[in-house]
């Protein structure tokens, strides 16, 4: 799965603009990502109470959450008083 997404991320147009212009912003990555998660979760069957977008929604979320480092930090986070 990880080296079929590397295919599609370096395969991509944006990737292919950044890497032509010299630079890239975090907002392109976002969207080589967004776009990849986008065809890959068009193509799954239908989940009973689950659309679509909210699948989407939620991996783009985790993506945010990640590149803001909020991720780590509630790893990091005691659970609760020992």
């Amino acid at each position: 799965m990880v080296s079929e997404e590397q295919k599609g991320f370096l395969k991509s147009e944006r990737v292919s603009r950044m890497v032509q212009s010299g630079g890239c912003s975090a907002n392109d990555f976002r969207e080589v990502f967004k776009k990849n998660i986008e065809r890959r979760v068009r193509s799954l069957p239908e989940i009973d109470g689950l659309s679509k977008e909210t699948v989407l929604s939620s991996w783009i979320a985790k993506y945010d959450a990640i590149y803001r480092g909020e991720e780590d930090m509630r790893r990091q986070q005691p659970s609760g008083p020992t």
